[in-house]
């Protein structure tokens, strides 16, 4: 992640810009195709994802999800390893709604371990 002295814009950090840019390489994607199949405006679609690649801007879960819908690969390949790690409830709550999970199995949906969960 590029270190740019601000914080990163656009919401909590859950994307893995590395894993997305090999996600985006594996399918032979442009970053403009990429993001107007995710949903994003053709106007800003490359330059939003652009961004996701270089860590200046963080992104919701949904738009993890969709993210990897146009990718074909699961969201969470495209999670930060290690994300439920200091999570409070409110977010495990969000995260396994989005999986369709209860809390409880998050960590193993997510594949990390319920050690890091805690």
């Amino acid at each position: 992640m590029r270190v740019t002295g601000r914080r990163p814009r656009g919401g909590p950090r859950y994307l893995d810009a590395a894993a997305l840019r090999a996600e985006r390489a594996t399918a032979g994607m442009e970053q403009e195709d990429l993001g107007i199949a995710a949903g994003i405006d053709p106007r800003w679609a490359r330059s939003t994802i652009a961004h996701y690649e270089a860590g200046d801007y963080g992104c919701s879960i949904r738009r993890v999800h969709r993210l990897a819908r146009a990718l074909g690969c699961e969201p969470r390949a495209l999670l930060l390893p290690g994300v439920l790690a200091g999570a409070d409830r409110r977010t495990v709550v969000k995260l396994a709604a989005s999986f369709g999970c209860p809390p409880a199995s998050l960590p193993d949906v997510l594949g990390q371990g319920k050690a890091e969960a805690a």
